[in-house]
């Protein structure tokens, strides 16, 4: 079937490999696991990441407990298998099953599944799990993120409620906001300010004066850009905040915008970015 890296040949395994599957789970799992220990052209084939898939989500389908068993067998040299056979399990109890029989990618893309489905249910898992469990910092986000696409309320706490690394807190915040904003974007400023106005927040302010200029609230994007501390990140993320009013059609600066502009005191500013704007045309 040819070396690993070579397009047609994985295509060609994962075709055949599937068909294997198919035709007898059985017969097929006998077989990648005599030639998963003496086989370096298997070990190279089956470390393609469409061949593992293809062979794993059609194990899923046709034997799912045949296939969590391959993957406690195999472990670590099977991540992307690990995946697939997520995608297709399809009880709750089975993803938990999973998490139990994996490590490291293997266990974040079943967390991730099982948080899509049912995010009280990963933080179960989660919360579970002994002081000393090394992957919780990681898997945090996994769940913080579910939660927030559910309740950005309840995701916001949650994640809060963990502590991370110093250098983590403001993509912490960016993440809370992002999520939230889409969400509502007024409960979102609500949430920020009331924050520690550091500059951890810094990140998090700049998201939020962008996403709201997009949405054409110009003068609370404009109030959220003068929060921004440091002085090179304030000038970008205000640049930026032009930008989303600027109408390429008219090209010219929309009135809403240009008049924010001028109230939050960006006079110099806004007149240096129109010069900019016509030098380039």
């Amino acid at each position: 079937l040819g070396p690993r890296g070579e397009g047609a040949a994985a295509a060609l395994a994962a075709t055949v490999l599937r068909s294997g599957v198919g035709a007898d789970p059985a017969a097929a799992a006998d077989w990648s696991g005599r030639a998963a220990g003496s086989d370096s052209k298997f070990r190279e084939l089956i470390g393609d990441n469409d061949v593992q898939s293809a062979f794993f989500a059609a194990m899923a389908r046709e034997d799912a407990e045949r296939a969590h068993a391959m993957i406690r067998e195999l472990g670590p040299q099977v991540e992307d298998g690990v995946e697939a056979v997520a995608r297709h399990e399809q009880t709750t109890e089975g993803l938990e099953d999973l998490l139990e029989a994996t490590r490291g990618e293997g266990r974040g893309d079943v967390l991730r599944e099982l948080s899509g489905r049912d995010p009280d249910a990963a933080r179960t898992w989660l919360d579970e799990q002994p002081a000393t469990f090394e992957e919780r910092e990681d898997l945090v986000w996994v769940v913080g993120r579910a939660l927030l696409s559910r309740d950005p309320a309840e995701g916001a706490a949650y994640l809060l409620s963990h502590e991370v690394p110093e250098e983590q807190q403001g993509a912490r915040y960016v993440e809370i906001t992002q999520h939230w904003v889409r969400h509502d974007a007024t409960e979102a400023q609500d949430w920020l300010r009331e924050q520690p106005d550091t500059a951890v927040r810094d990140e998090a302010e700049q998201v939020m004066a962008v996403r709201l200029g997009n949405a054409k609230d110009f003068q609370s994007a404009f109030q959220w850009v003068g929060e921004v501390t440091d002085e090179q990140a304030r000038a970008t993320t205000l640049r930026h905040v032009m930008d989303e009013g600027w109408e390429r059609q008219e090209q010219q600066l929309s009135p809403a915008a240009e008049e924010a502009a001028r109230d939050a005191g960006y006079e110099d500013e806004l007149a240096a970015y129109l010069q900019r704007r016509q030098e380039e045309n």
